[in-house]
């Protein structure tokens, strides 16, 4: 779901939007996004730890250093260097997703096809 958000906010708001919305952003309004932004990483890390649990997560991993990695993930997106590498936005998004869940091995789906 996390994702799935971002993926479609990054398809809503252009680039120049993102900037700007991180940039001038008024201390009170600034003060209710932390308070936001706490309390869903409180939420995605437990959904972390519920996964671990089912197994659907390697358990030598933290949660919380997936937590840590998805926080730097969104300061990628705003990385002026990095994002030059890519045409728009939605691709930067999708190679960083790409490398989180599978780092630089290919997708299992991918890796099957390849050894067909």
């Amino acid at each position: 779901r996390l994702i799935a958000w971002q993926q479609k906010k990054i398809e809503t708001f252009s680039p120049e939007f993102h900037k700007d919305a991180h940039q001038y952003v008024n201390p009170e309004i600034k003060e209710i996004l932390e308070t936001y932004q706490t309390a869903f990483s409180q939420t995605i890390l437990d959904h972390f730890l519920k996964a671990q649990a089912r197994g659907d997560i390697r358990q030598g991993i933290k949660a919380e250093f997936l937590l840590y990695f998805i926080d730097h993930m969104f300061e990628m997106m705003h990385d002026e260097k990095l994002a030059s590498l890519y045409e728009n936005p939605k691709d930067l998004f999708n190679e960083i997703v790409q490398f989180f869940f599978y780092g630089i091995l290919p997708p299992p789906a991918e890796k099957e096809e390849n050894q067909v």
